[in-house]
């Protein structure tokens, strides 16, 4: 639940991050929950008999996928379509749960409080007041009448008392905080060795019937998968395209019909440093939040780095690269952040400014306006458009024509192609979902023995399938494959050698005793930690390295951020050595220094930090409570989702 645990918990955070978007569009203003026409669209599922009906699963999807959309740029809709239907859904049915509550524990909300926050909407207000001729054409121009945004309102406001309800019972012991704030901010210098079996491949012993035996022991893992035979007629575009000639006027006429894929557009190379503050913070942390960023404001303008102050202020998990951004455009980020960021000149800063991530401070270090690039620049990749397009035309053409003369079922395929420059025919197999192959594996598996396939183009060819015949699963017989067998061997006692060395290494080290692979360790000091490292690593071959003095959050860049290598680290005392065993790897770390806290930091920060942490503490166990609550409902049949629907 602590930001800095956030890097060892990966599942928890997606979750959250995942939770937060959708909940933001729950909560979205014209997202009017029962507007849909239940008998055109059917039931998506049903809560606590209360129905979501197809248009409101719809409404709530398109808007979480163009969400994405504008976060990420180019998404591919396919592939995230999925996990955008099972959010959506997953969704809706926590705001009908959530609903359910309100009403078994009781709350209401009386018409004035429903008033109350509808005029208190800036986007209802004229001159500062609320304008209900205004509210009405608002609602008029995204098809809602006041009924219907007012029932959605209301349930808004019921479901902020339910979350109000669960976290105001949330508290934070000073304890807590101190050894949330130690986890935070202490220090490790870190020399380490990793250990992998390559690095004792020469030690394991040639033993021909033991690689026989390794065979018949662990024949499943030599197994081949079943495959499709296939002859084929294949075009190379290539071949074709250096036969083609592009005129100067088809160049020009592609590019002026073209001309706005050749616009760029206006873009600013920024820099920005985050004091993070949640959306729904109260007035204390808002306004604390805000005199933080001030304050950095304050220092930047007195002649502060911006870098150096990215690293030591900025919320931002890449503060590491002081605070920079690079380029973007309009579009990339959210509104509030873009509109002060293009406001900007080069070199200036901007005042504080609120998003729903907290404040920025923002430093624009180049501006680059809008411009549509020359002809000359993007002659050479028309030209190669032109001429792929043309060879696709010509190639498709001929063997569309092979196909129409040719009886392809039956047909010799060297004979047909005989004569026909560009053009080859063969013979081969794919395996299924053959990663270098997809289009023509899915085709080659989707025929029957002597079925031809359409035209299929892959990795800049066109080919035609014919299948010839499946071969099964088989294992292959133990002289056919022996090399592989003995490196196969070979590798599984490196791991058996790496699991027992390592052990025996880093209690000779803790014992300063002479190990039977390297020279003793030198005496005295910090017992030569990376002095002994250095010699086991030349010995080995081994990697090694040194982290200088990092944190939990920092030393990712170093070693990794897998969990038991941190806690281990981290858990390891000045002077002393451990090891942790990451997959088939083994990593000594040997602790040169540990730096404490700095106790009179803390008590200027103590403040500020307990409030961070008793925000995230309590938007964990909301979240945590939204889990359990849904499960309990699946698990009692409260739940019922369409079948087939997800």
């Amino acid at each position: 639940m602590l930001q800095f645990m956030r890097d060892y918990a990966k599942s928890w955070v997606i979750k959250v991050v995942l939770w937060t978007v959708v909940a933001s569009f729950v909560g979205s203003l014209f997202l009017v929950w029962g507007m849909g026409d239940e008998t055109s669209a059917g039931v998506v599922a049903t809560v606590d008999g209360k129905k979501i009906i197809y248009s409101e699963y719809q409404e709530f999807y398109k808007r979480i996928l163009d969400f994405y959309k504008k976060q990420q740029g180019d998404l591919n809709e396919e592939l995230f379509a999925p996990i955008v239907k099972k959010a959506a859904i997953d969704s809706l049915i926590t705001r009908k749960l959530q609903l359910s509550i309100a009403k078994q524990e009781g709350l209401v909300l009386t018409d004035e409080e429903v008033i109350d926050e509808i005029q208190g909407m800036d986007i209802f207000k004229k001159d500062g007041r609320f304008d209900k001729d205004l509210y009405i054409r608002i609602l008029q121009a995204n098809r809602m009448n006041p009924g219907g945004f007012e029932d959605s309102v209301r349930e808004d406001l019921l479901i902020k008392k339910v979350e109000n309800l669960i976290k105001d019972g949330v508290k934070i012991s000073k304890k807590e905080v101190k050894d949330a704030y130690v986890r935070a901010n202490e220090k490790v210098d870190v020399d380490y060795l990793i250990l992998s079996p390559s690095n004792f491949i020469n030690m394991v012993t040639f033993a021909p019937d033991k690689i026989e035996e390794f065979y018949n022991n662990n024949k499943s893992i030599f197994q081949r998968g079943e495959e499709m035979v296939v002859e084929y007629i294949a075009a190379d575009l290539k071949g074709f395209e250096a036969n083609i000639k592009i005129e100067d006027n088809r160049v020009n006429e592609y590019y002026n019909g073209h001309i706005n894929e050749y616009k760029i557009p206006k873009r600013v190379k920024a820099g920005h440093i985050l004091i993070a503050v949640s959306p729904d913070a109260d007035e204390k942390v808002e306004v604390e939040g805000r005199a933080k960023a001030v304050k950095v404001l304050q220092e930047l303008k007195g002649g502060g780095d911006f870098a150096e102050l990215a690293v030591k202020y900025s919320d931002d998990p890449n503060k590491g690269k002081g605070g920079d951004l690079g380029f973007f455009s309009k579009g990339q980020m959210v509104k509030q952040f873009e509109d002060a960021a293009f406001a900007l000149k080069e070199g200036e800063l901007s005042e504080p400014v609120r998003t729903p991530f907290g404040y920025h401070i923002i430093k624009v270090e180049k501006i680059e306006d809008e411009r549509t690039k020359a002809l000359s620049e993007v002659r050479d990749d028309i030209v190669k458009i032109l001429k792929d397009g043309d060879a696709k035309n010509i190639a498709k053409t001929e063997l569309e024509g092979i196909k129409k003369s040719a009886d392809l079922k039956s047909a010799d395929f060297n004979i047909i192609v005989k004569g026909k420059q560009h053009f080859t025919a063969s013979k081969g197999s794919f395996k299924k979902d053959d990663r270098e192959h997809p289009v023509l594996s899915k085709s080659a598996f989707a025929l029957k023995k002597g079925d031809v396939s359409e035209i299929l183009e892959d990795d800049g060819k066109f080919y035609i399938l014919r299948n010839k015949e499946k071969k099964d699963a088989f294992i292959p017989k133990f002289e056919e494959i022996k090399g592989e067998v003995e490196k196969g061997y070979r590798d599984e006692e490196a791991k058996k050698i790496v699991d027992l060395e390592a052990g025996k290494i880093l209690e000779d080290f803790k014992k300063g005793k002479e190990t039977t692979l390297s020279s003793p360790p030198s005496k005295g000091g910090d017992r030569g930690g990376k002095n002994i490292f250095n010699k086991m690593a030349d010995e080995l071959k081994a990697m090694k390295g040194t982290t200088g003095y990092v944190t939990r959050n920092t030393i990712a860049s170093s070693i990794g951020r897998d969990e038991n290598l941190v806690q281990a680290v981290f858990n390891t005392k000045k002077g002393d050595y451990n090891k942790v065993k990451l997959n088939d790897n083994y990593f000594l770390v040997y602790i040169k220094d540990r730096l404490g806290i700095d106790e009179k930091k803390f008590q200027e920060e103590e403040k500020e930090f307990t409030n961070r942490l008793l925000t995230e503490k309590q938007n964990y166990t909301y979240q945590q409570w939204i889990e359990n609550t849904k499960k309990t409902a699946e698990d009692t049949g409260r739940i019922k989702i369409t079948k087939g629907f997800v």
